[in-house]
């Protein structure tokens, strides 16, 4: 049904060819193939005498530590919520926004702080024209990501 040419059969037996021809040149050098098959070995070798190392550095910090020593519990309170007990901290501020515009994005904002002291703080400082990032860091202990996107996209730039 369908005819090839012979510049066509020419070109697809190059095309077929050349996998074996690659092959052929690897069996040819010796040398070569040794380099590419200790590389790994090599390589292999020195994560192997780091991850003893490590190992062993971490048995020695185990057997500094004090008996019954645990570690300090991390606490999971997000941020003080009496107005007196949050510290005044200077921050640049850029052009201050809207109010109404910052009140509509910190209400519509995934995962904002439900506390109203922390919330009005917030809305405050975003308001002044401090950054968001700093903003939502004065109220959040870590940093809610989709919070702080969706004052980042909503509000203008500080």
């Amino acid at each position: 049904m369908f005819r090839i040419s012979t510049a066509t059969g020419i070109i697809a037996a190059a095309i077929l060819s050349l996998p074996l021809h690659a092959q052929a040149q690897q069996a040819d050098s010796p040398e070569r193939s040794a380099d590419t098959t200790t590389a790994p070995d090599d390589e292999n070798a020195a994560l192997r005498a780091e991850l003893e190392a490590a190992r062993a550095e971490l048995e020695a910090l185990k057997r500094q530590a004090p008996e019954g020593a645990t570690a300090a519990p991390i606490s999971t309170d997000t941020a003080p919520t009496d107005a007196d007990d949050i510290p005044a901290i200077e921050l640049a501020a850029g052009e201050p926004r809207d109010a109404a515009l910052v009140a509509g994005v910190v209400a519509d904002a995934p995962g904002a702080p439900t506390d109203p002291v922390l919330r009005t703080r917030l809305h405050d400082l975003l308001v002044q024209g401090v950054c968001a990032p700093d903003a939502l860091a004065q109220v959040q202990d870590p940093i809610n990501r989709q919070t702080l996107l969706a004052l980042m996209t909503r509000l203008p730039r500080c």
